[in-house]
């Protein structure tokens, strides 16, 4: 039975190695190190996919979430975290500064099996101390997002810290739980956010519980 290793580099290389003799069987370069692009966390395996996000927001990149099929390394699906214009919360990003908005994903996701839902957290917008020139709440930054990891389609986001101008990215791996209230099950997520509050979400919805 063939086993795999699977890691990022620093240059935003996604690699697939064999776990009995370290050959590497495919090499996917899924951001460009010349934009700024980077990746400093290990991939996330679901669903017979691996799910990789970047660095480089401080550098002025677009953030984004992209997922690999685990045995070819094709492309499955791919999620910019900056909505483009005409999508929700394009208005945050007047003109072309959407391009260069931040919204880095460079922790680690979590994943709810029975939920069938996978939680990114994003990074702080771009300029970073500066918010002139992005008006509005700076979608997607400073979030967790729930995803559809069938499709890489948003299914809620929780925004933290909204019009971000102290560097308050939300890239703490959110912790999942389920919390036996009165005999029901509550799906809670959890999170120690650098704009020094701690979260209760539930997870199902993203609303305060």
């Amino acid at each position: 039975m063939e086993s795999f290793v699977y890691t990022e580099t620093d240059d935003a290389h996604l690699l697939c190695l064999d776990a009995r003799s370290g050959s590497l069987r495919w090499d996917v370069a899924y951001a460009d190190k010349t934009k700024h692009y980077g990746a400093t966390s290990a991939p996330l395996m679901v669903k017979g996919m691996v799910i990789v996000g970047t660095s480089g927001g401080d550098s002025g990149v677009r953030g984004f979430l992209a997922a690999y099929d685990a045995i070819t390394g094709n492309l499955k699906w791919h999620l910019w975290t900056i909505p483009g214009p005409g999508e929700l919360g394009s208005s945050s990003w007047p003109g072309g500064s959407y391009l260069h908005a931040g919204g880095t994903t460079w922790m680690p996701g979590t994943y709810d099996p029975e939920l069938n839902t996978l939680y990114w957290t994003t990074s702080n917008a771009a300029p970073d101390f500066v918010g002139d020139y992005r008006p509005g709440d700076d979608l997607y930054t400073a979030c967790v997002l729930a995803i559809n990891p069938d499709t890489g389609k948003i299914k809620w986001h929780f925004q933290f810290t909204p019009h971000d101008v102290y560097d308050y990215d939300a890239n703490e791996t959110p912790v999942l739980v389920d919390l036996e209230d009165n005999g029901k099950i509550r799906h809670l997520l959890l999170q120690a956010n650098r704009n020094g509050f701690f979260y209760v979400l539930n997870r199902t919805n993203g609303n305060l519980p």
